[in-house]
This record gives C-alpha cells, structure tokens and sequence, in this order.
C-alpha cells in the first residue's frame, strides 16, 4: 500500500479515515498534536504525577535528551493515530529510528518521537497536521486504554 493509518486499540472508528491522508507533509508522516503538553519535559513531569511509565528510565532518557541539548517546548504529538506514506524515504527513515529509540529507552513513544524528530531536522509542525487535538476528532471515539468493550 502507499498510504495506511495506524489506530491505537483504544479507539473505535465512527467514520472514514481516509481523508487523514491529505494532510501528510513532507516528512510522510502526520498525527494529532498533543492535547495538553508541547514539551517532552513537561510530559515527563506529567508521567511522574499520574505515575505513567517506567520513572526510573524515564528520567535516565530525558536526562540523556538534555545533555544533547534538545530544546524545551519542541512539540509534541499524540501517537494514538499515524498516517504514513510507506514508500517515502523520510518516513521509513523517521519510523525506523523512533523504533529504534523507543526500544533503547522501552518507555513511553511520545517522549522519543521529538527527539528523533529533532534530530532529523523535522519539526513537530510539519508532523502534527492531523488537527490540533485526537479527542475532539469526531470521527473516532476514545477510550481509556482499561474501558474499551466495558458493558455501559
């Protein structure tokens, strides 16, 4: 295929998807801006209060991340829906490396994904063209990741 959209499990689709394709730019790869944080450092403080991930790591790669001297309010994405352009260089490059940090760190993907983003010299606006927030896209339904098919 040229073109597929990836839905986290906990997301019922209510209508066609299709269309999420047209907003890919040039990285081949679009998603939803994150909807409350547009800072890996401010996400992990957030994971440290809602006691999300593996804190001990997650403190290890963020450390590790300004070292480098990633920048604070770099952008952020929701990683629950990806439109991606496969054949593209630059997303199979973009997607082969984020797995790459993601399985080096095996913490949470919205934290490596800037930084590899950065890295690359692709900014988060050229990848968060799906709409400014996942959860207030009608055409999908969220659920909290331990409700989905809970009788209602």
């Amino acid at each position: 295929y040229k073109y597929s959209i990836y839905v986290d499990g906990n997301i019922e689709i209510l209508a066609d998807l299709t269309q999420l394709v047209n907003n890919i730019r040039q990285s081949a790869v679009a998603f939803y801006a994150h909807s409350k944080r547009n800072c890996v450092f401010d996400e992990y403080r957030a994971c440290k209060i809602l006691g999300k991930g593996d804190l001990p790591i997650l403190k290890a790669q963020v450390e590790q991340y300004k070292r480098e001297c990633f920048p604070e309010a770099y952008g952020m994405v929701e990683a629950n829906v990806i439109a991606r352009e496969h054949n593209n260089e630059t997303c199979i490059s973009l997607m082969e490396d984020w797995w790459k940090e993601f399985c080096k760190w095996e913490s949470r993907d919205q934290i490596s994904l800037p930084y590899v983003a950065w890295k690359k010299g692709i900014s988060m606006d050229d990848l968060a063209t799906l709409g400014p927030d996942v959860h207030n896209e009608l055409r999908l339904k969220i659920y909290k990741h331990n409700q989905r098919g809970a009788a209602q």
